[in-house]
C-alpha cells in the first residue's frame, strides 16, 4: 500500500490536478494488484535531470519475498509524457539486488523516450551504466514478459497506461536487434538470467 505521496496537476499538459490524482491511484493500485505481498518504497531521484522536469515521477522499489524473486524498479508518473499522444507508459527494471542506481537507470531511458511515444522495440543506452562491472549498458525496452499481460495493462485509469520493461542488453546485443529485428534477438535472449548483471553477451 502506497501513502504519503502528493501528486499535483500539471497545468502545462493540460492535465487538471483530479485526473492527476486518479491516474496516481489507478496506478497505485495496479502495483498493488500485481504485487500483493511484497514490501514497497519510493527510491530517491535527487540530482537526475528528469526530476526537475516531472517533478511528480517516482520510481517505486518492490523487494522481493522470496530469494529467488527480483528486485523491480518501477517508474510512476511518466504517463505524462505521453499524455498528448492520449496514451502514457511506464517502465519498469530488474535486478539483483537493491541499489539507487537502478532507479536512476529507469529514468535515464525515460529521459530519452520523453519525445516521442513509448514503443515496443526501441533501445536506450545507460550513461552511467546499469550496475558495476556489467557489459549490460544498453537497454531494450519490450513487453513485460516475466509478469505477463497482466502487469502491461493499467486498470481503472481515466489514461491508457501501458507498463514495458527495460530489459538490460549488451552494445552487441543492440547492434543484432537493429540489424536483425526484435523478434531475433528475443529469441536469442530466451532462458537468460536477466537481472545477473555479469551475464555473457548472447551475441
Amino acid at each position: 500500500m502506497f501513502v504519503g505521496l502528493c501528486v499535483v496537476g500539471s497545468p502545462s499538459l493540460g492535465i487538471p490536478g483530479l485526473m492527476s490524482r486518479a491516474i496516481r491511484d489507478a496506478l497505485f493500485a495496479h502495483v498493488d494488484r500485481c504485487f500483493p505481498v511484497h514490501d514497497k518504497g519510493f527510491t530517491s531521484l535527487d540530482g537526475h535531470p528528469l526530476a526537475s522536469q516531472l517533478p511528480h515521477l517516482r520510481v517505486v522499489h518492490i523487494a522481493p519475498s522470496y530469494r529467488s524473486e527480483p528486485h523491480v524498479y518501477l517508474s510512476v508518473g511518466a504517463w505524462s509524457l505521453g499524455q498528448a499522444a492520449g496514451c502514457g507508459t511506464e517502465l519498469f527494471l530488474l535486478a539483483d539486488e537493491a541499489h539507487s542506481s537502478h532507479a536512476h537507470a529507469v529514468a535515464d531511458a525515460l529521459l530519452q523516450l520523453r519525445e516521442h511515444p513509448v514503443q515496443n522495440g526501441q533501445f536506450v543506452r545507460f550513461p552511467g551504466g546499469w550496475s558495476a562491472g556489467s557489459a549490460c549498458d544498453q537497454g531494450l525496452v519490450t513487453l513485460p514478459y516475466p509478469y505477463g499481460p497482466a502487469l502491461e495493462k493499467v486498470q481503472d485509469s481515466p489514461l491508457p497506461i501501458r507498463v514495458l520493461w527495460v530489459c538490460p542488453v549488451t552494445q552487441a546485443e543492440r547492434a543484432f536487434g537493429e540489424r536483425m529485428g526484435l523478434e531475433a534477438l528475443e529469441q536469442r535472449l530466451e532462458g537468460i538470467h536477466f537481472q545477473d548483471p555479469q551475464r555473457p553477451s548472447r551475441v
